[in-house]
């Protein structure tokens, strides 16, 4: 009995201790299970973080075939401006040439006019009469076309107030006759071609001579106050107006 009553406790204590052990295996078993849901909520996660990313990525790489392509297309555009860029150099080049050599041609037949119009050229103005002038020996001038004018001395009687001819009737002939009601821009268009063969090279000579109070100042300086410049300060303003264009040109030409 004694010997039954050992096993028994023998294996009461085995019990225990088995029990213990089972407890201590539930325990364990219980932290693993809370650590494998643990680590199948961050696989989940990770998972549907490499399934965005891989979405992600293939959306990129769709991108990308698709810019590389376009990349190929803007280089062939690219290509094909270079060759018409090129091609217009080229262009562009022959038409320096061109315009260089049109520039040149422009001047020798310019100058070709003004020497076929002659090297000295005469022209006259008439000048108006003035009221003091009507009762002292005047001319009778009579403009017959724009070169050839006649020149006839008449007197005035201060008493009768009779016009009396004198005879005296002389016909000149010059390169151009303006009359009285000539404007100044009138005038100073018949020049400007002169101004301009200054301006391609070439000695050119203006001046005005006549007698005291016939008009020379008048037609050279003009009146700026009455808005009737004359040659010089018109000569001035044609020159700064073609600098630009003469700079542009001669960029272009080299």
């Amino acid at each position: 009995y004694s010997c039954l009553v050992s096993s028994i406790i023998s294996l009461s204590e085995k019990l225990k201790k088995l029990n213990e052990q089972y407890e201590s295996v539930n325990a364990n078993l219980d932290l693993k299970t809370q650590d494998c849901n643990k680590f199948s909520g961050l696989y989940d996660a990770e998972k549907l973080q490499c399934s965005t990313l891989l979405s992600k990525n293939v959306e990129f790489l769709t991108e990308l075939n698709s810019l590389k392509a376009y990349k190929e297309h803007l280089d062939k555009k690219n290509e094909e401006h270079c060759r018409n860029i090129d091609d217009l150099n080229k262009k562009n080049e022959e038409l320096h040439r061109n315009l260089e050599s049109m520039y040149e041609t422009q001047k020798v037949l310019r100058n070709d006019i003004q020497d076929s119009k002659g090297h000295i050229r005469v022209f006259c103005r008439v000048k108006p009469v003035l009221k003091e002038e009507t009762s002292k020996v005047a001319l009778n001038v009579d403009i017959v076309d724009s070169c050839t004018m006649d020149i006839e001395k008449v007197h005035v009687n201060s008493t009768s107030g009779l016009t009396k001819k004198q005879n005296m009737k002389h016909t000149f002939a010059f390169d151009g006759v303006f009359p009285s009601r000539a404007s100044q821009a009138e005038i100073f268009t018949e020049v400007s071609s002169l101004i301009q063969s200054a301006l391609d090279g070439y000695n050119v000579c203006i001046f005005a001579y006549g007698q005291t109070g016939s008009g020379k100042t008048y037609t050279m300086e003009g009146d700026i106050h009455k808005n009737c410049s004359g040659i010089i300060p018109r000569t001035i303003d044609m020159i700064f107006e073609k600098i630009p264009y003469l700079r542009k040109l001669v960029l272009e030409i080299k």
